[in-house]
């Protein structure tokens, strides 16, 4: 039979491995937000998009979801 201190000790050693790795994670402070000038990820979105604003990458979006849209209803999907 087990002891309950050992059941404790290696429910400890389990949390313990599982939280520390996680907490090595985050960064001090927070995860940083957006800044004033944007967000680290709008030099990807510039080559992607080609400085497209907002409006015009919502408009070529839904364009594709109905064009997929159509061909999905024309295989056969409803």
């Amino acid at each position: 039979m087990v002891s309950s201190s050992t059941l404790r000790r290696g429910s400890l050693a389990i949390c313990a491995a599982l939280v520390l790795p996680l907490s090595a994670c985050s960064a001090p402070g927070g995860a940083p937000g957006p800044s004033a000038s944007g967000t680290p990820l709008d030099a990807y979105y510039s080559l992607l998009y080609g400085g497209m604003d907002e409006g015009e990458i919502t408009a070529q979006n839904a364009a594709i979801q109905e064009s997929v849209a159509s061909c999905m209803k024309d295989a056969g999907f409803d």
